[in-house]
């Protein structure tokens, strides 16, 4: 059972007072919080309500701000509010800046500074606020330390870096000026969102407090805006003494959007946990060291799925329930500190984090190589035959075009096992059996994933157990796991009628790589079930009906329902495609008769034979397209034939 505490005092603080801290301390926004993230939208809407509440004398709330009080550092460390305070602190640069720059208000923008730039309080930055490293000497250097003179200002560089012009329509918008656009590019995408930010506000009160750098009243404009609308603003501030009651608060006010967080409450506890273990163990050396190289290999992990296309909290959930059990995204931060927290042994406590660092670590890297899928890669990593290997490429590729990506569960338990030696079976039988059954429950018949997800981990937990265990009978028992598995997939497999109209409704051709693969997929089982064996994902696809009608006396209104089908597709290669072109049905016949594609010629599926055309495309130029549902449904029956009914014995 979680603790309870005292309900914390709320206090309610304008901005003016929010930044002027008392006992002499400042703000500091902790290692695990998110990067600045504010895009455009929200930035111009935040600014906006602030000029709107100012105009109509109603001071605007803005939400709350969670600290913990660290005294001994004289620090308060920001769980919840961060992206407030940055933006805040960025708006306050703006306003110091036209007031020091552009009016030569020296006194009103010292006034500013004073909430920006903390005054000897032995804070090593010198800064009210500060973000975390990777952060702070950019925001430091661009946002918080003013020009000593108004002669800096003009040669500031967040000043040249952007211009306020007007476009086409006559609006004014903000744009990278010609000669600072290389310094600009050469930003991250934190450090960008910081300047476009920056030259938001200052855009928005240029035009709608101001009115026009030519406005004679805008000096006294600007300071009432400031001191009417910005220092009155205000906002909810809850300070506590440890992270445990900022936790409890922070899920009580935020419930709706704390499962966002888990990934950074995880990644706060683990180098909190690494920090005592690096002091705890004599072993190392350099504790700094110790600490950065978690952080590397933390933002590692945070590269690697995010070049995966993979949310982060949804990694974590699906590593956890390949090694430990089924966890909600929600609930994962808890379960982890149920599994590695020992209230009566610090040091197991710090060790058990710092392996589950690594472990993810290794993950992590498991799933690069699944997202890259090269063949010498896969093989050497995962200690693969050649043919487990050309099977893993296949169901990696055609899984990877199924939206749904629960099925990772079982395949990072899987190769974890083979990397680590301890899965002996071979995988590709398993694996063509579960791609092809999750191509169908997901692609053709669109069920929900709830039972997929719960009978994966079931899957996964077994294997992986037994694979820690070890001993006689392994592979037997590995290979009792996988029926088990497949023949509950039995009863979740349409009939007939139903993956007909599924099929021949859902799969069909789009201008996206998911819809390509998915297509190679379907194309290349059927060549294979008639003896041609092409490299699929080499090969083009073809719309036999072609995307450009003219040759064929149609216009593309007239295909526009048609093209896309599945009964107008088919898997050509790349030379043959070139060669096919968009020419009449006519023409591409002769291409047909001399491919090697069973699709084309020699086979039940065949759209030529006995040197005809059997399917009659031709009456296409009619504008009967019924060659295309009758071919499409055809191709549905072969594939219902071998995979559901043959579903047993693949």
């Amino acid at each position: 059972m979680s603790k309870s505490y005292a309900p914390a005092p709320i206090q309610q603080k304008t901005v003016e007072s929010l930044f002027k801290p008392d006992r002499g301390y400042c703000y500091q926004v902790p290692i695990y919080q998110r990067p600045f993230s504010w895009n455009q939208t929200i930035a111009e809407e935040f600014i906006i309500d602030l000029i709107e509440a100012w105009k109509n004398e109603d001071p605007l709330f803005i939400g709350s701000v969670i600290l913990v009080d660290k005294s001994e550092d004289k620090i308060y460390e920001i769980v919840d509010g961060q992206q407030r305070m940055l933006n805040l602190t960025i708006l306050l640069a703006v306003i110091r800046d036209i007031f020091k720059g552009y009016m030569q208000r020296e006194r009103n923008a010292a006034a500013i500074d004073d909430l920006i730039i903390a005054k000897n309080v032995g804070f090593e930055s010198s800064a009210i606020l500060t973000p975390d490293e990777g952060l702070k000497d950019f925001f430091k250097e661009y946002i918080q330390d003013p020009p000593s003179n108004i002669e800096e200002v003009s040669k500031a560089r967040i000043w040249d870096l952007k211009e306020i012009v007007k476009d086409k329509n006559d609006d004014e918008v903000v744009k990278t000026t010609k000669e600072n656009k290389p310094l600009y590019n050469s930003f991250t995408k934190q450090q960008k969102s910081i300047v476009d930010t920056y030259w938001i506000y200052r855009k928005e009160i240029l035009i709608r407090v101001l009115n026009s750098e030519s406005n004679a009243k805008s000096k006294s404009a600007l300071e009432a805006f400031y001191n009417s609308g910005i220092r009155e603003t205000f906002l909810a501030l809850i300070t506590v003494d440890n992270e445990d009651k900022a936790d409890q608060i922070f899920e009580a006010i935020n419930s709706k959007r704390a499962e966002l967080t888990k990934a950074d409450q995880i990644k706060a506890k683990i180098i909190g946990q690494i920090k005592i273990y690096s002091k705890l163990n004599p072993n190392i050396k350099d504790e700094k060291a110790e600490l950065n190289r978690a952080k590397d290999s933390w933002h590692e992990i945070e590269d690697i799925a995010e070049r995966s296309g993979i949310q982060l909290k949804a990694f974590l959930s699906y590593y956890w329930a390949s090694e430990y059990g089924y966890v909600s995204d929600r609930m994962i931060f808890k379960e982890t500190k149920k599994k590695f927290d020992d209230e009566n042994d610090e040091k197991k406590t710090a060790k058990d984090w710092s392996t589950f660092l690594e472990n993810l670590n290794d993950c992590s890297g498991d799933l690069e190589s699944i997202t890259n899928c090269e063949f010498e890669n896969l093989k050497n990593r995962f200690k693969l035959e050649q043919k487990d290997v050309k099977e893993l490429q296949n169901t990696i590729k055609t899984l990877n075009a199924v939206k749904n990506k629960t099925w990772l569960i079982i395949m990072f338990a899987v190769l974890r096992n083979k990397r680590e030696g301890k899965y002996s079976s071979e995988i590709y039988k398993q694996l063509r059996k579960l791609t092809i059954f999750t191509f169908i429950y997901f692609a053709v018949t669109g069920q929900a994933g709830n039972w997929y997800h719960l009978e994966l981990w079931k899957l996964a937990k077994n294997i992986d157990d037994l694979c820690d265990k070890g001993g006689k009978n392994t592979k037997q028992k590995i290979g009792d796991f996988w029926a088990d598995f497949f023949e509950k997939c039995k009863n979740k497999l349409p009939n007939e009628e139903d993956f007909i109209n599924s099929f021949v409704e859902n799969v069909k051709y789009s201008n996206s790589t998911s819809s390509r693969d998915i297509l190679r997929f379907v194309f290349g089982f059927i060549e294979k079930e008639f003896g041609n064996i092409p490299n699929i994902w080499d090969c083009s696809l073809e719309h036999i009906l072609p995307q450009d009608p003219k040759l064929w006396n149609l216009k593309a209104r007239d295909i526009k329902s048609e093209k896309n089908k599945i009964g107008n597709l088919m898997i050509i290669s790349a030379k043959e495609n070139h060669d096919l072109s968009n020419n009449h049905f006519d023409d591409k016949k002769e291409v047909y008769k001399k491919s090697n594609f069973r699709l084309a010629v020699n086979s039940d599926l065949a759209l030529i034979r006995n040197n005809d055309d059997y399917y009659n495309f031709k009456a296409c130029t009619h504008k009967d397209f019924g060659s295309i549902d009758r071919r499409g449904r055809d191709i549905a029956k072969f594939l219902y034939h071998h995979w559901v009914e043959n579903f047993g014995n693949l």
